[in-house]
């Protein structure tokens, strides 16, 4: 049975954030090969994630996946070759070999046929969020012309779907249900992000409410998606099943994710996590290091998602949360 791999989460390599400049990022690199991490993520709307990613070299030595706009920035898919050709530059590539299109029809995301992964090229191209007021059909017209234009591999007629991009977590399972079996039958990959819910499963309930920074600040979008009283009262028994079983809340939600889901390696599967630093990186990763949770468990915890899922919409992203 094949591993799911993990991707690097470049939200914070960012000023003033995890990783603020090139000589921070390449300190992690090491790390980040050693514990067999071959795959960051970024998008444009993370600042100078891309510039900084490409000052550090990052393409060099790691298979990068960027994300343009979309939604986030309605009609922008009209200049997504631009956006593309901004990203290649910031990134130092010299061309994309294989682009997704994410979270058209939502979270949807096209590849090209050719998996071999140049060095110095972006592995993954997704697009943010839907843009309802762009239709599909010239989402998909835009995207052909960069292949044309050989910003990625050229393959005949209209790349096809192989991945999807989705938020997906213990307080964020009903993808088992419909979509990831629908996956499966299309041959199409599910990449998950937000295994600890944005941090929301690594804090107690006191933290959550507090509510003053971060996240989850009173209408934020990871407020709107996890706080509710049921979430609320299912994260105290949250933290009590990472108490009885010794674990830390985080580590139970990384792991639960990684090892004890729907999540599978054959498929080509992956998950993303993110980090605010060095340490909380190689804490994380010697996490992952532990393999599967126990039986029992991982019981525990599918008894607490019945008690969550018929009570309110567990989330699906922030777009449609």
């Amino acid at each position: 049975m094949s591993k799911v791999q993990v991707i690097f989460g470049g939200a914070r390599v960012n000023p003033g954030r995890g990783f603020d400049n090139a000589g921070a990022l390449q300190e992690i690199f090491p790390t980040l090969g050693f514990y067999g991490v071959h795959q960051i993520d970024t998008a444009r709307v993370y600042g100078q994630s891309e510039r900084i990613l490409g000052k550090a070299k990052a393409p060099s030595r790691f298979l990068i996946d960027t994300t343009m706009p979309g939604g986030l920035q309605p009609g922008s898919l009209a200049r997504v070759r631009e956006q593309l050709e901004t990203s290649l530059s910031e990134m130092q590539t010299v061309k994309v070999n294989t682009m997704l299109c994410g979270h058209v029809n939502p979270n949807i995301t096209w590849m090209g046929a050719n998996r071999v992964h140049k060095q110095h090229q972006v592995n993954v191209c997704y697009i943010h969020a839907p843009d309802r007021g762009f239709p599909v059909e010239n989402a998909l017209w835009s995207l052909n012309q960069c292949r044309k234009a050989d910003l990625f591999s050229r393959i005949n007629g209209y790349v096809m779907p192989e991945v999807y991009e989705g938020n997906y977590n213990v307080f964020a399972r009903q993808q088992e249900e419909e979509l990831i079996p629908r996956l499966r039958r299309l041959g199409i990959s599910f990449y998950a992000y937000s295994p600890i819910s944005g941090s929301f499963l690594a804090k107690s309930v006191s933290q959550i409410l507090g509510g003053k920074s971060g996240r989850f600040v009173p209408g934020s979008d990871y407020w709107n998606m996890y706080v509710n009283h049921t979430n609320v009262a299912a994260l105290k028994d949250w933290g009590d099943i990472a108490a009885e079983d010794l674990y830390s809340s985080a580590e139970l939600a990384y792991r639960w994710t990684l090892f004890n889901s729907a999540l599978k390696g054959e498929h080509g599967d992956r998950m993303i996590i993110g980090s605010h630093g060095v340490p909380q990186l190689v804490q994380t990763l010697q996490w992952l290091q532990r393999g599967p949770l126990d039986s029992v468990t991982c019981e525990k915890i599918d008894r607490l998602w019945d008690t969550i899922k018929n009570e309110v919409q567990a989330p699906l992203d922030v777009a449609h949360g």
